[in-house]
């Protein structure tokens, strides 16, 4: 199984970098340890040295990292870099309206003008650009659909997320039921930020 107490003798001595991973602060140094050297629970992390030990940078790791950080909270970073992670290969997408009866997504009213407001504080900061407001078009599979469509668009919960209907639109998309445009949607370049909270980290 994965071993946290191998994983911090394994990094004390290597030089990381993105390619190999790499920790916050000297990990080692600021671990005694305790009995036998078999496992996480022989490593005792100094009070006054660490709050929190995050393991992996990807997008939940980089956000309760900042969430901390702005509490004021000593945190440690360990993370094995790969380019292939689910975050580094994320398609970032942020539909508001998802799935065969066009629902809204959970808690989208609520949730996205907090991470909207997040993210683009986030940009300021790393001075960086990784979200990008724009629409997804959503090809209809037949006329029911459009119904549904129709529909719900009727519905002022979805006033702020379902537009227009078009026409097929491009000669090589085929959509002969046509194509909704769904608002208020984004796409975000995941790597980008994670890689831009990574250069803070490592100067901090």
């Amino acid at each position: 199984g994965w071993n946290i107490g191998n994983l911090l003798r394994k990094r004390r001595s290597e030089a990381c970098d993105e390619k190999s991973g790499f920790y916050i602060g000297s990990i080692a140094r600021s671990a005694r340890k305790t009995g036998d050297d078999t496992g996480p629970e022989n490593f005792i992390m100094m009070e006054e040295e660490i709050e929190y030990l995050i393991v992996g940078q990807g997008i939940a790791g980089t956000m309760l990292s900042h969430f901390l950080l702005r509490q004021n909270k000593k945190i440690k970073v360990i993370d094995l870099f790969h380019p292939n992670s689910s975050s580094n290969i994320a398609a970032g997408v942020v539909n508001p309206v998802t799935g065969r009866r066009m629902a809204k997504s959970w808690m989208i009213d609520e949730l996205l003008p907090f991470a909207t407001q997040t993210y683009r504080e986030l940009e300021k900061e790393l001075k960086v650009s990784f979200l990008f407001e724009q629409p997804i078009y959503r090809i209809f599979s037949s006329e029911d659909d459009k119904k549904i469509w129709d529909k719900k668009k009727q519905d002022a919960e979805y006033f702020e997320y379902l537009g227009d209907w078009l026409p097929q639109t491009d000669d090589h998309i085929e959509s002969p039921y046509g194509i909704g445009i769904i608002k208020n949607a984004m796409w975000m370049d995941v790597p980008v930020l994670i890689r831009a909270f990574r250069e803070k980290l490592l100067q901090e």
